[in-house]
């Protein structure tokens, strides 16, 4: 499989959790991706980009125009960042439903 085969999956960061908000290497951070998440995708041959939920959103959905697909991490949410995951389902669904 050359790199160019394997396929680009966007993964929502997620906030940072309060508890990590302290800690002097996250100074300056507003969210994050579990490294667990992308080693997961990347032994399966995917390679990985951020779609940052505090971002520009024209900018972090104009990536899905040039990625195969989209990883949600696990767990509760709520506030913009439901609005950012259901902001990137509904482009993604748009781009699917257009083939």
């Amino acid at each position: 499989m050359t790199p160019n085969d394997r396929p680009i999956i966007g993964v929502l960061t997620q906030p940072l959790v309060e508890s990590l908000k302290a800690d002097p290497r996250f100074a300056n951070k507003t969210s994050y991706i579990m490294a667990s998440y992308i080693n997961h995708l990347e032994s399966s041959g995917a390679r990985t980009i951020p779609l940052i939920f505090d971002g520009d959103l024209q900018t972090e959905l104009a990536k899905l125009d040039h990625i195969n697909g989209v990883f949600y991490c696990g767990g509760s949410a709520d506030g913009p960042y439901v609005d950012f995951g259901k902001a990137i389902f509904e482009k993604a669904k748009k781009l699917n439903d257009a083939g």
